[in-house]
Formats: structure tokens, C-alpha cells, sequence
């Protein structure tokens, strides 16, 4: 065999040789990252079993009065919780509810007129919220001062759902969070009846709503 021949015989058997390991070798594979676990709950607060109070204020002008002035209603039975991720996201167990067959105000007819004609509380005894999203409200959560922020969410009254948005006003401390908080629809928002009774001679469509709350803090 002549020196030529085994050079191209030996430059074949190596291409040869490294198409082989190259066909045997396993290709990369690209696979998608796994999913991230999701982000653990962080803060919960809880309602303390004195210091919450809900309210409806609506602007009534009565017979033999220069002024108007504001009917207004007031339950302690307030519970619920707000559940806050670590990435700043609302838990779906965030949400209050307000017994409002226990709704008073200074005058006994007008809170039977209330439970009977316009909330039907027989038979819609609750009133709840339902906190699908918080904006303006920075973690980690400080221990103390003020801050304000809005909850957004659906709203259940007199068996009809609406979304709603609520203005906070809260003071912190390392273990709980009072404050108010307030939002604002109409009677027709829901399905409520206006009132119409002799002794009123007008009222307002707005009704506002507001929530005095005290919330236990744990992490």
C-alpha cells in the first residue's frame, strides 16, 4: 500500500469515527424552567372581637326641618380577614362580612322600615366583601404611622354583586391596624328601594358606606 493510499484511509477513518460519536451523542434538550412554587401568605389580619362597627349614611331631608340631615345606621357585627401575599397579592380568603339584621339607628321605625322594605334582611341577612385587590399599600408593612391605600373587590348587597373600590385610611402598629374604611354606590347599584314615607321629603341616592375596623396583626 502506497504512502498516499494510507493518507486518505487515515483522513476517512477519522471523519468516519467523528460522524459516529457525533450521531451517538445525545442533543442538548431545552426544557421550560419548572414552575415557581406558589408565593407563600405573609400577613394575615384578623377582626378583633371589639372595635369594628359598619355604617350606612344616606342625606334625608324630614318634614319640619330647615336642614337636611344624615340617616345613619350602625352594626358591630363585622368579621373577616384580609390575607396579604409576600408578593403583594390578595388571597381569595380575604374578605368581610357585616350581619346587618342587627343595623340600628336612632329611630326604631326607620330601622324596621330598613330591615323590612329596602334591605329585606329575612331574607338577605349579610352584606359582604369580597377583596380581590390592594393598591397603594407597600411591603414589608411598616410597624407604625399612617398610611392609605384601596381595596378593590365585589360587593354583596340584598343578593346582587357589584365591583367596588374602598378608600383605607389605617393606622399601624406591630400588632394590629385600626382605621376606616369607605365607599360610595346608589341605591339602584343594588336593587334597594328608595325610601318614600310621609314624615321624608326627600332623599339622597347616594348611600355611603363605611367600616371602622380593628385587625389583629400576624405574620
Amino acid at each position: 500500500m502506497d504512502r498516499k493510499f494510507r493518507r486518505v484511509l487515515l483522513v476517512a477513518t477519522v471523519f468516519a469515527t467523528a460522524a459516529a460519536a457525533g450521531a451517538a451523542a445525545p442533543r442538548p434538550t431545552h426544557s421550560q424552567p419548572a414552575p415557581s412554587a406558589a408565593p407563600k401568605e405573609s400577613l394575615v389580619f384578623v377582626t378583633e372581637d371589639s372595635g369594628n362597627a359598619a355604617r350606612f349614611r344616606v342625606r334625608e331631608q324630614l318634614v319640619g326641618f330647615d336642614l337636611p340631615n344624615d340617616a345613619i345606621g350602625t352594626t358591630p357585627a363585622v368579621s373577616g380577614e384580609l390575607v396579604l401575599r409576600a408578593n403583594g397579592s390578595v388571597s381569595p380568603l380575604s374578605k368581610f362580612t357585616v350581619d346587618i339584621r342587627q343595623l340600628k339607628s336612632d329611630q326604631d321605625k326607620r330601622d324596621r322600615y330598613v330591615q323590612t322594605r329596602i334591605l329585606d334582611s329575612a331574607k338577605f341577612p349579610s352584606v359582604a366583601f369580597l377583596i380581590t385587590h390592594v393598591t397603594g399599600l407597600k411591603l414589608p408593612l411598616a410597624t407604625s404611622g399612617t398610611v392609605h391605600f384601596t381595596m378593590r373587590g365585589n360587593l354583596t348587597v340584598h343578593g346582587n354583586t357589584r365591583p367596588t373600590n374602598w378608600s383605607v385610611d389605617a393606622n399601624l402598629s406591630p400588632t394590629e391596624v385600626t382605621g376606616m374604611a369607605s365607599t360610595v354606590f346608589t341605591f339602584e347599584d343594588f336593587g334597594l328601594l328608595r325610601p318614600k314615607v310621609p314624615v321624608v321629603l326627600s332623599v339622597q341616592d347616594t348611600i355611603r358606606l363605611e367600616y371602622d375596623f380593628r385587625l389583629s396583626r400576624k405574620l
